[in-house]
């Protein structure tokens, strides 16, 4: 999964040595395919279900632009793996780059669905490519590039030799202030990784995908149960609380694809959950907003908050928004603090939220500028 409360760097790592590296096959029942025609979709499906594009067609318009101007690798150089059923569950590439002046091979576009993460499937395709790459005539100069919310994967790839990039700037590296960014970069994946070894508390935000229904249902669950017990009426806390028709619903709601879903983690524990998307109202037509934001309460005032808050701007800003708002209790004081905090400033509007207890449940408005 992607760490979304890092700064999205790009970084390079190169391999010194390409006949070296650790073998591993995939578990019975997967199995390798080339591209065949048709499978850019299958890409495109597992590019977008990692969140490495924003949407299902700009992962369309990357294959067409990187891979169909090389027609004659695709059936060996644009790898696939299959699950048993045969649908296209990983993904990766050995394909002409040119960040270093030249035109050499590097490992492009490695992806693996979530939820086949844990089947090795990611280390397999590595071990096939590197074959593939010492059977066809190479220069010995293997390359990729990643991003620095990707050290898990970073991770991986030193298993297998690849080392950090720190020489002079690339002729065609795009990352500006280079000789500061790129040292800084690395010392921030070395710190998460190191964390992630020795088990050392680390809050991370990662996009939300349908594996994760039932995880954001309990935190979203628990959370009103802890926020809301004084303001909600019992019987109605209880109806609304009920974490498996939470589940489903999330779980259709993530599938369809118009809201954006992210989970806060304790290291591999979940402990938040935030939803987004394109303004419902209708005088704000071209605003983000905030759909939902909560915390665990053993987590409230420990940082993951902020963590999440700043993360979630930060990806609206990325998409566009310059403006963001929320609704929220009236009688929620604890809430409105955190939003006044980061910012939020509350325009005087209020609604109806449906509950019973309308004179408590009365919701109002905040918002932000992003510019």
């Amino acid at each position: 999964m992607l760490d979304l409360s890092l700064p999205k760097i790009s970084v390079l790592m190169v391999k010194p040595n390409v006949y070296t590296y650790p073998k591993f096959a995939l578990q019975e029942g997967f199995r390798f395919s080339g591209y065949r025609p048709g499978m850019e979709e299958d890409w495109a499906r597992i590019q977008y279900g990692v969140s490495q594009t924003d949407s299902f067609q700009e992962a369309r318009d990357i294959f067409k632009r990187d891979f169909l101007s090389h027609p004659d690798l695709l059936a060996k150089q644009c790898l696939f793996v299959l699950e048993p059923g045969g649908k296209a569950v990983a993904a990766a590439s050995l394909w002409p780059g040119t960040e270093f002046g030249q035109t050499h091979l590097r490992f492009h576009k490695i992806a693996c669905l979530p939820d086949y993460q844990g089947y090795g499937l990611m280390k397999a395709l590595l071990t096939k490519l590197l074959d593939i790459y010492n059977e066809i005539n190479n220069d010995g100069f293997l390359y990729l590039t990643s991003k620095t919310h990707s050290y898990k994967a970073i991770n991986i790839y030193k298993k297998f030799g690849f080392e950090p990039y720190l020489g002079e700037k690339p002729a065609n590296w795009p990352v500006q202030n280079y000789d500061t960014v790129n040292p800084a970069a690395w010392k921030m994946i070395q710190d998460r990784i190191d964390a992630y070894k020795t088990g050392k508390k680390v809050f991370s935000v990662h996009n939300a995908t349908v594996a994760d229904s039932h995880d954001f249902a309990d935190i979203i669950c628990a959370s009103w149960k802890a926020a809301y017990a004084g303001i909600i009426s019992p019987e109605e806390l209880t109806a609304k609380t009920d974490v498996e028709k939470r589940a489903a619903f999330f779980e259709k709601e993530i599938a369809a694809g118009q809201n954006y879903f992210y989970l806060a983690f304790d290291g591999d524990n979940p402990c938040g959950a935030c939803s987004v998307r394109k303004s419902r109202d209708k005088n704000l037509p071209d605003w983000g907003e905030i759909v939902a934001l909560y915390i665990l309460k053993e987590y409230w005032g420990s940082g993951v908050g902020k963590l999440l808050m700043e993360t979630v701007l930060a990806e609206l800003k990325r998409m566009g928004y310059q403006n963001v708002f929320l609704w929220t209790f009236e009688k929620n004081a604890r809430a409105r603090r955190f939003y006044e905090k980061y910012g939020f400033v509350f325009d005087s509007t209020y609604k109806d939220s449906g509950l019973k207890d309308r004179e408590k449940t009365r919701e109002v408005r905040y918002r932000i500028s992003l510019i």
